[in-house]
């Protein structure tokens, strides 16, 4: 009997240990469904004490310490997965040897399993890692032991994201506090000091990536799609990110908004940044119909400050895997992260040119800039000599550290498309000069109808500082401009710029007008029609193809009606063919829309004179005046 209560014993304590680690199993399942792997690891931990071969264990918590940045904890499973022959988790075994900079022990790896990693390429990692460096990278004196990243400037301050307000709650992902801004004073030399909080932006969760925008007098920012009141989630109730928008008044940001057509609950959009002229929203999202994981976009913006829908960057930029943290230089030069791209192991930085909708191919900016962690959220002064960065790289401080760069010599220049070799000295003989106007006087507007439409250039000439004899100044163009300059003759013109046997030159084109023919507008509309849009894919095609072209689009009436409202017509139509060209891909940057209404005629059609149809219908016209072309 004493027998038989000790097996009875041994079994019931048996099972016990079997459901506690059954449970502790369980429960690090659940936590990591829910990507809460800082409380996962704690219970995978425990099961793995009693069962240290539990290859579903050990994978989960392998993924767990890599995601919350315990890399060589996580590198120690992988190692055992690897003796156990667990094939299914070696690719991303050679991931981490990669992302810890062990690249022979991951060719090793590779060897082995057979393994193919598209964005490995060992050969350009040793490119990169014995080409002579550009820049130099040192920590900037801020950093904690909690994530600190994804700085922007502010006046003579920096704005940075930061997880050092312990008052937060916890973020179950790694076990940091949820992100916070905070700003610092930044010095000629770029070193930083005096951190402190930024004002408060209500954000119940993350906050991060603040951009403020002048023309609007608004802040961008990432945060969750929750504040105090409200939490939007998704199909899988998970609360993504948006990008949203806060007013300063009388020192209190007001409730954040959502950007319309970026931010939705159902999808993550992230990082927002201007160009440099404010009328581009560069960000990225894993929204629908993109190349892979997070892509990089951009939304034309238009003057009322409403957004065009978002377009995808391309195939140049956009990869499988994840393109993050936009940001772009006055010179036209795209700075992104990317882990989709060929690179030294974790998320690289790269640049590339920007030409309106055309991006150049990309360009790895090499170590020290990169290393084989996530390196992200470059950003620079105007001149280039100082900016800062990103990285979990080893060596920091704490999780994500913010690194201050500096440029030690010019880095190879990366060409236009389209750019020519003698660009410089053409920009240094205009610095010998003096840039005039000679515009000559405009015909009657009334009085003659055989003056009517009539133009005159504006010709802008580089004048020699050296002493010019009166016969010099009066030397006329040999080229005498046509009456009536249509689209199609303009192209002509362009075409035919040679250096020598140019019949206007670039600077004489400037404040050339030429007339869009077959855009017909109905009464009392501003619908663009099928005729309208074929002359407006003329001037895009126009536009592609000389793409330092500057224009105003103009839209007039005739003086029939109201004056005041031929004004608000006359724009509503000068908008119309302004935001069809935007939908093409033409940057806002080279377009202004001005409606003039009844202000300028062709002819003598003014209040008070009675004219013919035909003359009221000549003056009602859209307009292209060429404001630049380089």
């Amino acid at each position: 009997m004493k027998k038989v209560f000790i097996c009875l014993l041994f079994i019931l304590v048996t099972i016990k240990i079997s459901q506690a680690q059954n449970l502790n199993q369980v429960l690090g399942d659940n936590y990591f469904d829910h990507l809460a792997y800082a409380k996962a690891i704690k219970y995978y931990e425990k099961a793995l004490k009693k069962d240290s071969v539990n290859v579903h264990v050990l994978k989960c918590l392998a993924q767990s310490y890599k995601n919350s940045g315990h890399f060589r904890k996580s590198e120690e499973l992988y190692e055992l997965l690897r003796v156990n022959q667990d094939t299914s988790s070696m690719e991303e075994y050679a991931h981490l040897l990669i992302y810890n900079h062990k690249y022979n022990d991951a060719d090793s790896l590779i060897s082995q399993f057979n393994l193919t990693l598209p964005t490995y390429n060992k050969q350009l990692i040793d490119s990169l890692m014995s080409a002579e460096p550009h820049y130099d990278v040192t920590l900037a004196g801020i950093n904690t032991k909690y994530s600190d990243f994804r700085p922007c400037f502010l006046n003579n301050n920096l704005i940075f994201s930061s997880a050092r307000d312990t008052s937060k709650n916890e973020y179950e992902w790694n076990g940091q506090p949820y992100l916070s801004l905070f700003m610092a004073d930044m010095s000629e030399d770029g070193s930083l000091s005096q951190v402190r909080p930024f004002t408060k932006i209500d954000s119940r969760y993350h906050i991060s990536s603040f951009q403020y925008v002048r023309r609007e007098g608004l802040a961008y920012f990432t945060m969750n799609n929750a504040n105090a009141f409200t939490t939007q989630k998704d199909a899988n109730n998970a609360v993504n990110l948006g990008i949203y928008t806060s007013k300063l008044k009388k020192g209190i940001w007001q409730k954040p908004e959502p950007v319309d057509k970026v931010s939705n609950k159902d999808y993550t959009s992230t990082h927002p940044f201007f160009s440099p002229h404010e009328d581009r929203l560069y960000f990225s999202s894993n929204r629908p119909g993109g190349f892979g994981g997070s892509d990089i976009y951009y939304a034309e913006v238009y003057r009322n400050g409403i957004l065009s829908d978002p377009v995808n960057c391309g195939e140049r930029i956009n990869t499988p895997g994840d393109e993050v943290y936009p940001f772009i230089l006055p010179d036209g030069v795209l700075y992104f992260s990317s882990n989709g791209h060929a690179g030294l192991g974790g998320l690289d930085i790269f640049c590339a040119t920007i030409d309106d909708d055309f991006f150049s191919d990309v360009k790895n900016l090499g170590v020290p800039v990169n290393s084989s962690r996530d390196d992200f959220s470059l950003i620079f002064m105007e001149d280039q000599s100082i900016g800062y960065l990103s990285s979990n790289r080893s060596g920091g401080v704490g999780d994500d550290d913010i690194y201050l760069v500096k440029k030690i010599k010019p880095a190879k220049a990366l060409e236009k498309p389209g750019s020519q070799a003698d660009d410089k000295t053409n920009e240094e003989e205009a610095e010998k000069g003096e840039t005039i106007e000679e515009q000559a006087a405009n015909p009657p507007l009334a009085g003659n109808e055989n003056n009517d439409a009539i133009y005159s250039a504006a010709l802008v000439v580089s004048i020699p500082t050296a002493e010019i004899t009166q016969a010099e100044k009066m030397v006329e163009p040999a080229f005498t401009l046509e009456k009536d300059i249509t689209l199609e003759s303009i192209s002509e013109i362009l075409d035919k710029i040679q250096p020598e046997t140019a019949p206007l030159t670039k600077d004489q084109l400037k404040h050339l007008t030429f007339r869009l023919y077959h855009i017909i507008f109905d009464f009392n509309s501003w619908d663009i029609n099928a005729e309208s849009a074929n002359e407006l894919d003329k001037l895009v095609d126009l536009m592609k193809k000389y793409r330092s072209m500057t224009i105003e689009l103009s839209s007039h009436t005739d003086c029939r009606g109201n004056s005041a409202y031929n004004r608000v017509l006359s724009q509503a139509r000068a908008d119309a063919a302004l935001k069809y060209i935007l939908k093409m891909g033409i940057s806002v940057n080279r377009i202004e829309a001005i409606g003039y209404g009844e202000e300028k005629p062709l002819n003598r059609c003014i209040d008070g004179v009675d004219c013919p149809e035909g003359l009221h219908q000549e003056n009602r016209r859209v307009e292209v005046l060429i404001t630049g072309f380089q």
